[in-house]
């Protein structure tokens, strides 16, 4: 709904009837683009200098134009042809199974867990054992 009505506002209003749009309608975006964008400005991180923040909140003006323009046909083009999904990863199946190993059913090894020690940053491998049900 707002893109039909952004569009009839910047299109079809000045080419069929001459009106333009007040430029406060190009500039509120702006504006409204950097109040969002003011958190990064208020939330402080250890690892992220002052003027990488303030560059961000400057970019600001460059993300609305990003949005209004690029993002904007591909989410256009994403509504066109989301009902095409040949590019899926699941095109055999899913992966997992409830069943054993590709022979008799039963592994003969229990599974590996392998996890990382964050004091000594070395990984420990552990066998898990199968629960067996009766």
């Amino acid at each position: 709904m707002s893109t039909t009505v952004l569009v009839w506002l910047l299109v079809v209003e000045p080419a069929a009837y001459g009106n333009y749009p007040p430029v406060s309608f190009l500039v509120v975006p702006f504006l409204i683009g950097w109040a969002q964008g003011l958190r990064y400005l208020g939330i402080i991180r250890s690892d992220e200098r002052i003027r990488s923040r303030i560059l961000t909140w400057l970019l600001m003006p460059l993300a609305v134009v990003w949005a209004w323009t690029v993002l904007r046909f591909i989410r256009w083009y994403g509504v066109a042809t989301c009902a095409r999904t040949g590019w899926g990863t699941r095109q055999n199946g899913a992966e997992v199974s409830l069943g054993g190993g590709p022979g008799d059913g039963a592994e003969t090894e229990a599974p590996l867990a392998k996890l990382l020690d964050p004091m000594t940053e070395n990984t420990i491998e552990m066998r898990i054992p199968r629960r067996t049900t009766a």
